[in-house]
């Protein structure tokens, strides 16, 4: 019986490469960076309640240039 970590869909890759490329964004910082962002989008975006007739209004538009090439 192979441990979970091993039962990683096909179209990642080797379950090997999948958990390296995770650590190293882990000790990069990125997953932090993602959470901060995330959070920021949520904070300055318009209430729950004010989305229920427009379930897409959540997404930034081009002006708010959230990730910068």
């Amino acid at each position: 019986m192979s441990s979970l970590r091993h039962d990683v869909p096909p179209k990642y890759g080797n379950w090997n490469t999948t958990y390296r490329r995770f650590r190293h964004w882990s000790e990069a910082g990125v997953w932090e960076a993602v959470t901060v962002t995330l959070a920021e989008i949520m904070a300055n975006s318009r209430t729950i309640s004010d989305q229920a007739d427009d379930p897409v209004a959540f997404w930034p538009d081009e002006r708010d240039a959230v990730f910068e090439a």
